[in-house]
């Protein structure tokens, strides 16, 4: 042959070191030119005709393949972040360091890339997510504020229960807004709820961060709780009003009702809230007006009642939770 190609380089003969290499490296080698003869036994063919149609041609070795992948967990600090990871070392490079990744993991929702030295004095690490999903953009938002905190990683083999290596996690990346995270938190967990994808803008305007902030409440079962200083609500009449003796300007009111609570173009997507809506706090604006409304309304007809804070509170409470499942379908 005329030479020897061996990635971007180029040797005059093939030796072990470039075997070796190969290997390690999982490049081919190319002999480039070769010159072919036939021989039968001890003596040269003297129709060399399939010779001639090589002679001349690039000649390619391939290396002899590393292991197949094999599973393993990855956690960090005690958290699991993957729980099935399909890794292979890819090459061990010329400083004597092992690259392993999950390449070959078909249907992958981050790239995953360890550099270690086999001594482990050195360990570099990647975690890259191929979607732009909003759970994964939070694990790697999770991830990269492990990894800057310096707990430990480990890599454990699944088929053989044994831990592959644990290292303390050194990072010189800058650490992740937990805004970001908090952010992102609520997001995905609306996402769960409705089980559809949000489309996030770009920047969030503050009705946006209102708008979130109340759903995420209520799918999250904290239920959410807003200060009014009027309040409004209309009563059916289930029959006559005889007694209004409740009706004073002392008495304090807590109102409880379930209803829909229609969410519209909310990060791309519409729905109702079955909520239940309970108000404290509250007295009526005006006694008397209510009173005779109630005295003359009969029934079946609507009574509007108008309720500000009662005296010695600053506020009316409007608490809204959301409705139990079984409560939304009764209501319908």
């Amino acid at each position: 042959f005329d030479h020897v190609t061996f990635g971007d380089e180029q040797y005059e003969r093939i030796n072990a070191q470039t075997i070796q290499r190969a290997i390690r490296l999982q490049r081919d080698i190319v002999l480039n030119g070769v010159v072919v003869e036939k021989w039968l036994g001890s003596k040269l063919d003297p129709i060399q005709d399939d010779a001639k149609a090589i002679t001349g041609t690039d000649l390619v070795i391939k290396p002899a393949p590393f292991p197949p992948a094999q599973p393993y967990s990855i956690s960090i600090g005690g958290t699991t972040y993957f729980d099935y990871v399909l890794l292979r070392t890819k090459e061990i490079l010329d400083n004597g360091n092992i690259v392993l990744t999950n390449e070959e993991q078909e249907n992958r929702s981050f790239d995953i890339r360890f550099i270690l030295n086999p001594n482990m004095r050195n360990f570099t690490t990647q975690f890259t997510p191929r979607t732009k999903n909003n759970s994964d953009i939070l694990k790697n938002l999770l991830l990269m504020k492990a990894v800057k905190s310096g707990q430990e990683l480990t890599v454990k083999s699944l088929s053989q229960g044994e831990l592959l290596f644990a290292v303390k996690m050194q990072s010189t990346d800058l650490e992740p807004d937990e805004g970001d995270i908090e952010l992102m938190k609520k997001v995905v967990a609306v996402e769960e709820y409705l089980g559809k994808p949000l489309e996030l803008p770009d920047e969030l305007s503050l009705v946006d961060c209102m708008w979130l902030d109340y759903v995420y409440d209520l799918v999250s079962g904290k239920g959410h709780t807003e200060k009014c200083s009027k309040f409004s609500a209309s009563v059916t009449l289930s029959g006559k009003m005889e007694n209004t003796d409740k009706f004073t300007d002392g008495a304090v009111f807590s109102v409880e009702f379930n209803a829909q609570i229609p969410v519209d173009d909310f990060f791309g997507q519409s729905f109702e809230l079955p909520i239940r809506r309970r108000i404290d706090g509250a007295k009526l604006k005006d006694v008397d007006k209510a009173k005779k409304l109630a005295e003359i309304l009969d029934d079946g007809d609507n009574l509007k009642l108008d309720f500000v804070p009662a005296d010695g509170y600053d506020a009316i409470q409007c608490i809204d939770t959301l409705q139990h499942e079984a409560e939304s379908e009764h209501q319908h």
